[in-house]
């Protein structure tokens, strides 16, 4: 094997075995107390509820005071009420009296107030 090759094939394996090893100590990962799942579920709840009465200002409450909220565009919103501005400008142009739901697939504590949710809409 030449030498560009066995580097190459040395970092794909390293990489590997790094992705294994982190997904691995994620998997061995406790799950979060009762009453984060129960407040994450609260949060979903809020925001689902903000958006099928189309609701910005709801929506933004869902949010800390200082959130940003970036859009698939790029575009960046930052406070709530920028926030809510947002919301309700997309319920103006189209989205309102539209269904929300939401679903948390993977829960990971980052400290003990903080958690780091995956999740679908």
């Amino acid at each position: 094997m030449s030498n560009r090759k066995s580097s190459a094939f040395g970092i794909a394996l390293a990489t590997i075995l790094t992705l294994s090893l982190q997904s691995n100590a994620l998997a061995a990962q406790a799950p979060p107390p009762l009453s984060v799942r129960m407040a994450i579920t609260q949060l979903f709840l809020a925001y689902e509820v903000a958006w099928d009465r189309s609701d910005g200002k709801a929506l933004a409450a869902t949010y800390v005071p200082t959130a940003d909220l970036m859009i698939p565009t790029g575009e960046l919103f930052s406070g709530q009420s920028s926030i809510a501005t947002f919301y309700d400008n997309v319920f103006t142009r189209g989205y309102g009296r539209t269904r929300g739901t939401g679903l948390a697939q993977h829960v990971r504590m980052l400290s003990s107030n903080t958690a780091l949710v995956d999740g679908i809409w």
